[in-house]
């Protein structure tokens, strides 16, 4: 959801610019999927350490934006001779950075605007104009021929990926039951399914596939880059609200969220 908002701090930027995003370990891939991201520096670990300090030191950044709100990630950025660092106060952070906004805390049930709007006033505060969701969608590189052996076809358009996982288990699920109704469904008008899912969804993927035998069962077989790409040349997705949910919508691909 800080996709839009980081596409207008790098919009903001004088051309030629370099434009850096510090990042965890497993999303790494997923920014370097991104043609308008010059550099991506990854944490081994859950901060910052020597090598990512050396490597952020040596970027010389001329100011840093901090979308988390934990102490933790404020931390990562002090100390590494960065004129500016813009970010939410509150938690105790605010004396690490040189320009605040209001914390923003959350109250169960009432909330009236999408989070998005929260990445959007960040952005804003670092000279990103406008408030829509726009972006320039992922580009993501993959091994075709790794994705034919798993039997995944890239040139055949009319496949439906389906997501039945979510990492909060049931409570965001849809019934595999339906999903299993809704391959069979498709595969019967000719069509093909791929069952899309991250590591530690395989059970769920499994239980669609022994109901839909046809469907090609790709869940924690692929990484996040062929992840995307096989959102982005789906005829249609159907997904649980989910990392796949926002991963489709990285790379613009058509469909609905359940």
């Amino acid at each position: 959801m800080t996709l839009p908002a980081v596409y207008k701090i790098k919009q903001s930027l004088p051309e030629g610019a370099p434009f850096i995003i510090l990042c965890k370990k497993n999303l790494a891939s997923f920014w370097q999927s991104f043609t308008w991201v010059d550099q991506v520096i990854a944490m081994e670990q859950k901060h910052t350490k020597r090598r990512e300090s050396e490597l952020i030191r040596r970027a010389k950044p001329g100011f840093a934006v901090i979308f988390p709100n934990s102490f933790g990630s404020a931390m990562d950025l002090f100390l590494k001779d960065i004129p500016l660092k813009i970010g939410r106060g509150g938690r105790g952070r605010s004396f690490m950075l040189n320009h605040t906004l209001p914390g923003f805390y959350r109250s169960p049930g009432q909330d009236s605007n999408h989070q998005l709007k929260e990445y959007l006033e960040i952005a804003y505060t670092a000279g990103g104009q406008g408030w829509d969701d726009h972006f320039e969608p992922a580009s993501p590189q993959v091994n075709e021929k790794k994705l034919s052996e798993l039997g995944y076809i890239s040139q055949d358009n009319t496949w439906l990926n389906i997501a039945p996982g979510a990492a909060f288990g049931p409570a965001k699920q849809w019934p595999t039951t339906h999903y299993a109704e809704l391959a069979n469904w498709w595969i019967s008008e000719g069509g093909k399914v791929a069952i899309l899912g991250a590591p530690g969804e395989e059970k769920v993927g499994a239980d669609v596939k022994s109901l839909s035998p046809e469907s090609v069962n790709l869940v924690g077989k692929t990484s996040i880059p062929e992840l995307m790409h096989i959102l982005a040349e789906s005829k249609f997705c159907v997904v649980n609200d989910s990392g796949a949910m926002h991963l489709a919508a990285s790379v613009r691909a058509q469909g609905v969220a359940i």
